[in-house]
């Protein structure tokens, strides 16, 4: 049984939830590459529903701290044979008033109707990366070893309740290459989206080795989502350090969001 941490009031608390056996060895590999430099980061814990001699609802999610003080809930889902949620981790989120981060890799073709959700319970990211990429690009910002990090809470602004995310990344090199990629990245959108969908919120991240990104070039990178997106979109950008891009490489991630 994991033992619930007891955080402090100012540092914010994040719980995955893993929908199935594949996520949750996806999310434990992720863990283990997080670097947790900064006492300060979010609190993060993980918790595996229906998983064969690990954790079974109502077992865990009975306890009445377990959702209690969390800033973001995460649920991953890694194989298409995963379950219908329980009910009972459905009514536990309810009673909290948490609204849900759900991530659907496309490969898996799997629907909210297969997963026991209702849209309007949740924010659906669906991506054409696997689950512990995605977590790992939508986390990042947020827990990760940044130049700019983010606030948990900053994220409810772009992702409200009954809103859909795709995530996209895309890799440049050069003196130009954190802006280079993000007008990749955005050309992946719209060419993978019917005309007229306006985006309501981005949630933009740039990695980069440990001192390849400048002031000039964060600045470039930003002025060009800002004139790709819609005007009146909720933009968030951070900078986070990359332990695995090549020297003078970078990749930009978007999550973006319609209501």
């Amino acid at each position: 049984m994991i033992e619930l941490v007891s955080t402090n009031e100012e540092i914010s608390r994040i719980v995955i939830v893993s929908a199935d056996l594949k996520a949750a060895k996806d999310i434990d590999a992720w863990q283990k590459n997080v670097v947790r430099d900064d006492p300060e980061n979010p609190v993060l814990e993980h918790y595996t529903l229906q998983a064969d001699n690990i954790f079974k609802v109502p077992s865990v999610f009975e306890q009445d701290d377990c959702l209690a003080n969390t800033n973001l809930l995460m649920v991953v889902f890694g194989d298409s044979r995963a379950d219908r949620l329980p009910e009972a981790f459905i009514q536990l989120f309810s009673a909290h008033n948490l609204c849900p981060l759900v991530v659907l890799p496309n490969e898996l073709s799997l629907t909210l109707t297969d997963t026991g959700l209702e849209p309007s319970q949740v924010v659906t990211v669906t991506t054409e990366q696997s689950s512990k990429a995605a977590v790992d690009k939508i986390l990042d910002p947020f827990v990760g070893s940044g130049m700019i990090n983010l606030p948990v809470d900053d994220l409810k602004h772009i992702a409200t309740p009954g809103s859909e995310g795709l995530l996209i990344s895309a890799q440049a090199s050069g003196p130009d290459g954190a802006s280079e990629a993000t007008k990749k990245a955005m050309a992946l959108h719209k060419a993978s989206h019917p005309a007229g969908t306006e985006s309501t919120g981005i949630l933009m991240n740039i990695s980069s080795e440990m001192g390849s990104l400048t002031i000039g070039g964060y600045v470039m990178a930003t002025d060009a989502l800002r004139e790709s997106a819609q005007d009146d979109a909720s933009v968030m950008c951070s900078a986070m350090v990359s332990f695995s891009l090549p020297e003078d490489t970078f990749e930009v991630s978007l999550v973006i969001f319609k209501s």
